[in-house]
């Protein structure tokens, strides 16, 4: 569970979708489904997916495949980044992947993960469903019946709102360092904070220029996409 877009940087929250591939030659170890929860906790590792083959071509043939199937949704994940790979001739042809091939010379453009905010990390009731004669999985929030019919017209309410002038938590993690002062003079792109997340320090990016208001405090959890501070 990691944002290839940002970094690698980890993802946490509740797996709305989770289906692994399978077939000859295509195994999945996991320890995750549908419903469960990735926490912040933990290590972000969901699953191993280990292709063999008869020969290396035949084993980039179902990785190809494999990946195709494997469907996770609720957070961000490496799979189209692997898809990627599977795809570059340094690759799949005479194999000329090294150490810091990913930085110097992995070229393709990866979409950003719409990651996960408190409001979606809510416990899962889990249930199943049948259609045109299959049994599915259902995971629905605990809670959306609670409270009849306006329960999800209050959620909506509830939802933070954000504006362009918020500066959002890129993980679920502590801020360790402001690198700005309150009121200070900031550009686009400027390292504006650090913080921490699975002994791994990630940069918080101005993500446009003007003056910087702190509203988070050193040493504050919190959570990926929420405000932590504001550039006017």
């Amino acid at each position: 569970a990691e944002d290839p877009a940002r970094g690698f940087i980890p993802a946490f929250g509740v797996l709305s979708l989770f289906e692994a591939p399978f077939g000859h030659g295509v195994r999945v170890d996991t320890g995750v489904r549908t419903g469960s929860l990735v926490s912040s906790h933990f290590d972000s590792l969901m699953a191993k997916l280990i292709v063999t083959g008869p020969t290396r071509e035949v084993a980039i043939a179902r990785a190809k495949r494999a990946l195709k199937q494997f469907k996770i949704e609720g957070v961000a994940s490496v799979l189209d980044f692997h898809r990627a790979v599977l795809n570059e001739p340094d690759f799949t042809n005479e194999f000329n992947v090294h150490t810091r091939w990913i930085e110097n010379d992995f070229k393709q453009e990866l979409k950003p993960t719409k990651r996960g905010i408190p409001n979606h990390q809510q416990p899962m009731l889990l249930s199943y469903i049948e259609i045109d004669g299959k049994l599915h999985r259902l995971g629905l929030p605990a809670g959306m019946f609670a409270q009849g019919p306006a329960t999800a017209a209050q959620a909506q309410t509830n939802e933070p709102e954000v504006s362009a002038e918020h500066l959002l938590a890129p993980i679920n993690g502590v801020i360790s360092a402001w690198k700005v002062e309150n009121g200070e003079q900031v550009t686009e792109s400027q390292v504006v904070a650090i913080m921490e997340a699975m002994k791994m320090e990630v940069q918080v990016l101005a993500h446009r220029s003007g003056i910087i208001q702190i509203g988070a405090e050193k040493g504050a959890t919190c959570h990926a996409e929420t405000v932590i501070g504001s550039i006017n």
